[in-house]
């Protein structure tokens, strides 16, 4: 490397700044691929956590808070299995990366596993909050929320039958 730059150095001027230009544009170049990529990305992710966001939503307001006993139970088992399976995933990711961790004796991985455990405890967490009310989903991605809450309607619907909708 240091004889790279010596190399450098002992070039014109001239020459030295069209390659300091050049590998100024192609960083530039690399940095908007990757915010290209990094946006796109962001609104696929979005998408996820609206369809989340929402069928949550769904479960709180139909199920959870249903004076009915078979929704509300089946609302709630639907929840803890949920948030059981998110710690069962956070605490099987502690697990292999200890082990990999007490193999390798790399601090490094202990907080990866931490990091991908914390998440999965938060994930956990917000299944537990309320998600019955609008205020709930209000800032999620409005295609993704009117998309499920039709098609759950429909389903709810066909689920009640007529006896229930008057008919």
């Amino acid at each position: 490397m240091t004889s790279f730059l010596a190399y450098l150095n002992t070039l014109n001027p001239i020459i030295q700044g069209a390659l300091g230009s050049a590998l100024f544009a192609a960083a530039m170049i690399v940095l908007r691929w990757l915010l290209r990529g990094a946006r796109s990305g962001g609104r696929s992710w979005f998408r996820v956590v609206s369809k989340q966001a929402v069928a949550k939503h769904i479960l709180y307001r139909d199920y959870v808070r249903s004076g009915e006993v078979w929704k509300f139970t089946w609302g709630y088992l639907f929840v803890f299995a949920n948030v059981l399976e998110s710690v069962v995933q956070a605490f099987s990711v502690l697990t292999f990366f200890a082990g990999v961790w007490a193999l390798l004796s790399g601090t490094w991985l202990a907080l990866i596993a931490c990091f991908i455990a914390l998440s999965l405890l938060l994930d956990a967490v917000s299944w537990l909050k309320d998600w019955s009310s609008e205020t709930s989903i209000g800032g999620y991605d409005s295609e993704v929320k009117a998309e499920l809450l039709a098609r759950f309607q429909a389903k709810k619907a066909q689920e009640d039958g007529p006896e229930k909708r008057g008919g």
